[in-house]
C-alpha cells in the first residue's frame, strides 16, 4: 500500500491531470518528467518477459526531513542573473539545488502547460523522479555541479573512469529526500502558474522573482546563435511575471520577493542579507557567503560566457555601451519591454549616444 500524509506527496498527487503522466512506468519516456513513485519508495529497473522494462517499486523508510524548505528561484528571462545566484542559494549547507530540471521539457509540449510544468516542479521537490532522470542530470555536467559539493566534485574529476565510478556512488534521489532545503532555479516557467504551489499552507514554500532589464538580457542573448532573440517574444513573459507578481505578492507577501540583477549586482551584501532574511529568518552572511561575493563579484576574471566571475558593479549596464543603435530602438519599441523598463524605473534612451552616457543614470531618481 502506498504511505500517504506527507504535504509533498498530497501536492504531487493533487495536481495530477491531463497533460502529465500519472504512472510512468517505462524508462523510454524519460527524462519528459521526471515522474515516479511516493518521495518515501526506493526505484527498482526489472526487465519483463516481454523484454520492456518495468520499474518496481519497493517502501523505503528514510529519516526524510518532514517539511523541508522549498526555493523557487524563477527568473524572467535568459541571461539575467540566474546562474550566480543560484550559485550564492547553492552554497547553503544540506541544501541541494536543481539547475533547470525543465531542461529535458524544452521540445515538449508539457513546457507550455501551466498543469504539467505546475506537476513536473511538485515532483521535483518531492524527489519524485525515475531513475531515467537522474541518469540525464549526471551527464550534464554544469547543471549537477550545482546538486552539491559532493556532486560537483564529481564533476571536477578530469579521469573519465574515475569520474564515472564517482558519478555511480551519488545517490542524488536520497541526497534529496535527506536535504531539508530543496532549491530548483528555472527561466522556463511562468509567475501566475505558481499560485496552486502558494496557495498549498502545508508546504514551506518560497519563491525568488528574479528580473534584470530586458535590454541587457536581450543583448547577451543576441550573442547566442539557436537561441530564440524574439523581443516581443521574450519581454511578453517579463511583463506577465511582473504583473503576476504584484498581485500574488498582495495575496502571499512573506512567499515572494523580488530581487532586481542591477540591484543583486551594485549592492550584493545587503541584497544578499535580504534574501538570506526571507528564506530563512536570518539575515546575518555567514563567512562563506562573504568570500563567494569577493571572489565571484569583485573580479574581473572572466572565463566564458556562463561564468560568474565578474565585476558586477561594471557587468549589470556593460550592454549600454555595446548594443547597437538598431537593437536599441527595437527592444525599446517593442510595448512589452517597454511596459518592464518602466515598471523597473529604469532610464529610456534616446539613441546610442544617450545610452553609452555614463554620467546619465540607468535608473530614474
Amino acid at each position: 500500500g502506498r504511505v500517504r500524509g506527507s504535504p509533498l506527496w498530497e501536492m504531487v498527487n493533487n495536481f495530477r491531470g491531463e497533460g502529465y503522466e500519472e504512472e510512468l512506468m517505462v524508462l523510454e519516456k524519460a527524462p519528459e518528467e521526471p515522474a515516479g513513485e511516493l518521495p518515501s519508495l526506493v526505484v527498482k529497473v526489472e526487465e519483463t518477459s516481454t523484454g520492456r522494462e518495468n520499474i518496481k517499486v519497493q517502501e523505503k523508510i528514510t529519516s526524510s526531513p518532514s517539511s523541508p524548505l522549498l526555493v523557487l528561484l524563477l527568473s524572467s528571462m535568459p541571461r539575467g542573473g540566474s546562474t550566480l545566484l543560484t550559485e550564492m542559494l547553492s552554497t547553503k549547507e544540506r541544501s541541494i539545488t536543481f539547475f533547470e530540471p525543465l531542461w529535458p521539457l524544452q521540445k515538449k509540449k508539457c513546457i507550455e502547460d501551466e498543469q504539467c510544468v505546475t506537476q513536473y516542479l511538485a515532483d521535483v521537490f518531492a524527489c519524485n523522479y525515475n531513475p531515467d532522470f537522474e541518469r540525464w542530470l549526471k551527464t550534464k555536467d554544469l547543471f549537477l555541479s550545482y546538486f552539491s559539493s559532493d556532486a560537483k566534485e564529481c564533476t571536477r574529476i578530469t579521469d573519465q573512469k574515475a569520474k564515472e565510478l564517482c558519478l555511480k556512488k551519488l545517490n542524488l534521489r536520497e541526497m534529496c529526500l535527506l536535504s531539508p532545503i530543496r532549491i530548483i532555479k528555472v527561466i522556463r516557467a511562468r509567475m501566475a502558474w505558481m499560485k496552486n504551489l502558494l496557495s498549498n499552507n502545508s508546504l514551506d514554500l518560497k519563491i525568488i522573482h528574479l528580473i534584470r532589464d530586458p535590454r541587457g538580457s536581450l543583448y547577451s542573448i543576441s550573442k547566442f546563435k539557436d537561441w530564440n532573440k524574439d523581443p516581443h517574444e521574450r519581454c511578453l513573459g517579463l511583463q506577465e511575471d511582473l504583473q503576476s507578481f504584484d498581485q500574488l505578492s498582495q495575496e502571499f507577501p512573506t512567499k515572494l520577493l523580488q530581487v532586481k540583477y542591477e540591484n543583486l549586482s551594485l549592492h550584493p551584501h545587503n541584497v544578499s542579507k535580504d534574501i538570506l532574511q526571507f528564506l530563512y529568518g536570518d539575515g546575518n552572511l555567514p563567512e562563506y557567503l562573504v568570500t563567494y561575493i569577493s571572489t565571484h563579484m569583485t573580479n574581473n576574471s572572466e572565463s566564458h560566457s556562463m561564468s560568474t566571475t565578474k565585476e558586477s558593479k561594471k557587468q549589470y549596464e556593460a550592454w549600454r555601451f555595446k548594443m547597437p543603435q538598431k537593437m536599441l530602438k527595437v527592444v525599446q519599441d517593442e510595448p512589452t519591454c517597454l511596459y518592464s523598463i518602466k515598471h523597473m524605473q529604469h532610464t529610456l534612451f534616446k539613441d546610442q549616444k544617450h545610452a553609452r552616457n555614463s554620467s546619465i543614470s540607468l535608473f530614474v531618481s
